[in-house]
């Protein structure tokens, strides 16, 4: 399934499908889904104005770090692409993997949940609107050097028939 339709099945699942919503309402929404607190914190340490971000589990919650000082759509992105890995059931990571950079996610791991995040970011923005291209990516036939990266995206974003 493609990151598009994977996004908009979850987010009918979670009662958010066809209109906008916040951070705050999807992490709302994921703690009944998942049964544990899944709270966001922003951390000084992550780099002011970037879309790094990490996320801990404990016994009893997640916990989704942001840039401090990070614009709201910075603040959706991180936490969308990082609620993806919660919801993609990633290997979670402790605060001393965190800390320490071990044992980072996998390459496949990361590329997906940056699919489904960008999806998630999408639909809060424009609630069931399928993309004709994926933001930050160049246009078809037009060489930079994310274009590797951007055509293994379009993959997950293959626009299917309007449901």
């Amino acid at each position: 399934m493609n990151a598009l339709l994977e996004a908009r099945t979850l987010l009918r699942r979670l009662g958010l499908s066809g209109r906008r919503f916040t951070p705050e309402v999807l992490l709302e929404r994921l703690d009944s889904r998942l049964g544990i607190v899944v709270d966001a914190v922003p951390d000084i340490r992550l780099p002011a104005g970037g879309i790094s971000g990490a996320c801990i589990t404990t016994n009893g919650s997640h916990v989704v770090f942001y840039p401090a000082g990070a614009s709201d759509r910075q603040q959706l992105a991180v936490i969308c692409h990082e609620c993806a890995h919660l919801l993609l059931n990633h290997r979670a990571r402790s605060v001393d993997d965190v800390l320490t950079d071990t044992d980072p996610p996998s390459p496949a791991d990361e590329l997906a949940a940056e699919a489904l995040g960008a999806a998630l970011v999408h639909f809060a923005e424009q609630p069931e609107r399928w993309p004709t291209r994926i933001p930050g990516t160049p246009p078809s036939g037009v060489r930079s050097s994310a274009s590797a990266v951007g055509q293994r995206l379009r993959r997950y974003f293959r626009p299917a028939s309007r449901i």
